[in-house]
Protein backbone atom coordinates (compact mmCIF):
# COMPACT_ATOMS: atom_id res chain seq x y z
CA UNK A 1 0.00 0.00 0.00
CA UNK A 2 2.70 2.44 1.06
CA UNK A 3 4.99 1.48 -2.16
CA UNK A 4 1.91 2.14 -4.60
CA UNK A 5 1.52 6.28 -3.18
CA UNK A 6 5.43 6.86 -2.62
CA UNK A 7 7.44 4.37 -4.14
CA UNK A 8 6.65 3.32 -7.16
CA UNK A 9 7.57 6.59 -8.88
CA UNK A 10 11.02 5.42 -9.94
CA UNK A 11 9.85 2.07 -11.22
CA UNK A 12 7.33 4.50 -13.69
CA UNK A 13 9.83 6.67 -13.91
CA UNK A 14 12.44 3.98 -15.36
CA UNK A 15 9.87 2.30 -17.27
CA UNK A 16 7.77 4.74 -19.12
CA UNK A 17 8.84 8.30 -17.96
CA UNK A 18 5.22 10.09 -18.54
CA UNK A 19 3.00 7.32 -17.52
CA UNK A 20 3.12 5.34 -21.02
CA UNK A 21 0.52 4.88 -23.47
CA UNK A 22 -2.59 7.48 -22.63
CA UNK A 23 -1.25 7.58 -18.95
CA UNK A 24 -2.16 3.49 -18.41
CA UNK A 25 0.83 3.72 -15.76
CA UNK A 26 1.00 7.18 -13.83
CA UNK A 27 0.82 6.64 -10.02
CA UNK A 28 0.67 10.39 -8.15
CA UNK A 29 4.66 10.36 -7.46
CA UNK A 30 4.86 10.29 -11.41
CA UNK A 31 2.14 12.58 -11.72
CA UNK A 32 3.21 14.81 -9.32
CA UNK A 33 6.66 15.32 -10.85
CA UNK A 34 5.02 16.25 -14.43
CA UNK A 35 2.97 18.53 -13.03
CA UNK A 36 5.57 20.41 -11.20
CA UNK A 37 8.75 20.34 -13.75
CA UNK A 38 7.15 19.50 -17.07
CA UNK A 39 4.50 21.74 -16.87
CA UNK A 40 5.37 24.11 -14.39
CA UNK A 41 1.87 23.40 -11.74
CA UNK A 42 3.91 24.06 -8.88
CA UNK A 43 0.76 24.90 -6.64
CA UNK A 44 -1.08 22.26 -8.03
CA UNK A 45 1.62 19.82 -7.70
CA UNK A 46 2.31 20.48 -3.90
CA UNK A 47 -1.55 20.14 -3.25
CA UNK A 48 -0.83 16.91 -4.39
CA UNK A 49 2.21 16.32 -2.69
CA UNK A 50 -0.02 17.18 0.54
CA UNK A 51 -2.67 14.25 -0.49
CA UNK A 52 0.06 12.12 -0.54
CA UNK A 53 1.26 13.11 2.78
CA UNK A 54 -2.18 12.75 4.07
CA UNK A 55 -2.91 9.52 2.63
CA UNK A 56 0.16 8.03 3.94
CA UNK A 57 -0.79 9.25 7.38
CA UNK A 58 -4.20 7.80 7.39
CA UNK A 59 -2.89 4.58 5.91
CA UNK A 60 0.13 3.99 8.43
CA UNK A 61 -2.17 5.44 10.84
CA UNK A 62 -4.91 2.37 9.96
CA UNK A 63 -2.57 -0.19 9.49
CA UNK A 64 -0.81 0.64 12.99
CA UNK A 65 -4.58 0.47 14.63
CA UNK A 66 -5.10 -3.25 12.74
CA UNK A 67 -1.58 -4.63 13.63
CA UNK A 68 -1.76 -3.72 17.27
CA UNK A 69 -0.89 -6.22 19.61
CA UNK A 70 -2.02 -7.30 23.07
CA UNK A 71 1.02 -6.28 25.21
CA UNK A 72 1.57 -9.78 27.80
CA UNK A 73 2.87 -9.03 31.24
CA UNK A 74 5.58 -11.54 32.19
CA UNK A 75 5.52 -12.32 35.72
Amino acid sequence: MMTTLNGSFVIVTIMTFEGGVDNATQVMGSYLYLNAFKFGKFSYASAIGVLILVLSLITTATLQRLMKRETIELT
